[in-house]
């Protein structure tokens, strides 16, 4: 049985306040940083869902290459695709695969 659509669209919007809570600490961990607006955070969070979604397909596309029964994708996979994807190594997260 499904949840009550009222219920749902609740537990959503409380797990949306909690991620945006959290990039607000992040981002308020710089020290030139001092108050961030809701819109700047509304765009930083989008961006931060494009990027892993990104980052999640390739990562999901070369898994299927590579062995097409494996359905779990591993920290090593996100290396792996960090590494080889040129955009995100012209970004500088290479090195972030090293860690």
């Amino acid at each position: 049985m499904l949840p009550h659509p009222l219920l749902l669209f609740l537990w959503l919007r409380l797990l949306v306040l909690a991620a945006v809570l959290v990039l607000s600490q992040i981002i308020l961990l710089d020290p030139e940083a001092q108050r961030i607006s809701q819109e700047a955070l509304l765009i930083v969070s989008h961006a931060a869902e494009l990027f892993l979604a990104h980052l999640t397909t390739k990562c999901a596309e070369a898994v299927a290459q590579a062995r097409p029964k494996r359905k779990t994708l591993r920290l090593d996979d996100f290396a792996a695709s960090l590494r080889t994807d040129r955009r995100l190594v012209a970004a500088g997260l290479r090195d972030v695969a090293a860690m």
